[in-house]
């Protein structure tokens, strides 16, 4: 995905998807990038309005380069903004994730999910302006991370509004 505003997207039937109000990825073995788009005004009915990306198979060597990009004002029960699980490593940067709203319980800008797996999780120069949740309302990341150069200011948590880190087996933190 390069270059492309996607905007105002709700589900018909929230019965059908439960999440990627504005885009949606899954599938085993899969790498790609996202890169200078807008992701805005998205719903989903449970997970992720603005972007889902998942995978149920991990695999190290598959990741994702997610750049430049506004990720905002996306709404959804968990995760509003993005949620991104099963994958090998993340380079996510120079994106502006702002005013997603996470009503029922944890994340809102930025969601990593992983099942006791290590991970290569880079997340530098960007800015999370004003997201609400209930915990992780900027970040929240259940695996080893890199965290330097953001700017977090405005975010909202009834517990932990910027980053919430969750780590298992010999994950590592560096912020």
């Amino acid at each position: 995905v390069n270059r492309c505003i996607i905007s105002e997207n709700n589900p018909a039937d929230p019965g059908i998807t439960s999440g990627g109000g504005g885009l949606a990825i899954s599938g085993p073995e899969f790498y790609g990038e996202i890169l200078n788009s807008r992701f805005t005004h998205n719903t989903a009915s449970y997970l992720a309005g603005g972007i889902l990306i998942g995978s149920g198979i991990y695999d190290p060597d598959y990741g994702w380069e997610i750049a430049g990009n506004v990720i905002a004002f996306n709404e959804a029960e968990e995760e509003a903004g993005i949620l991104i699980g099963g994958i090998g490593w993340l380079d996510f940067h120079h994106n502006r994730v702002e005013g997603n709203v996470a009503n029922l319980v944890l994340g809102s800008g930025l969601t990593i999910s992983h099942s006791l797996r290590p991970a290569n999780i880079e997340i530098h120069e960007n800015q999370f302006l004003s997201n609400q949740g209930v915990i992780g309302a900027a970040i929240d990341a259940m695996t080893s991370a890199h965290i330097f150069n953001n700017v977090f200011m405005g975010n909202q948590g009834r517990s932990v509004p910027a980053i919430y880190l969750r780590t298992n087996y010999g994950d590592t933190v560096n912020v």
